[in-house]
């Protein structure tokens, strides 16, 4: 029965990995150039995230970008690094 139980265990953790990684790197968008993104256009896959918007949110993303992935790393673990933003 313990079997079990830490297999249940890691498949939470990979299934809430994804999610946590985009909370993570939206908040700390927020928190470095004060815009709010919405999740259904945050994209993680691999290390990279995928953004949808327009030009002027591109632009801040990249102005910003060396700033938004040192936080995120920061706050994710250790094998789940974003290394791109696109």
């Amino acid at each position: 029965m313990q079997k079990i139980s830490n297999l249940l265990e890691k498949f939470k953790k990979l299934l809430g990995s994804s999610v946590d990684s985009r909370r993570i790197f939206i908040d700390s968008v927020k928190n470095i150039i004060n815009i709010e993104l919405d999740p259904k256009s945050v994209e993680i896959k691999d290390v990279v995230a995928y953004i949808k918007g327009g030009s002027s949110l591109r632009n801040e993303l990249f102005f910003n970008k060396e700033r938004i992935l040192e936080n995120v790393n920061k706050l994710l673990p250790v094998g789940k690094k974003i290394k791109e933003i696109k």
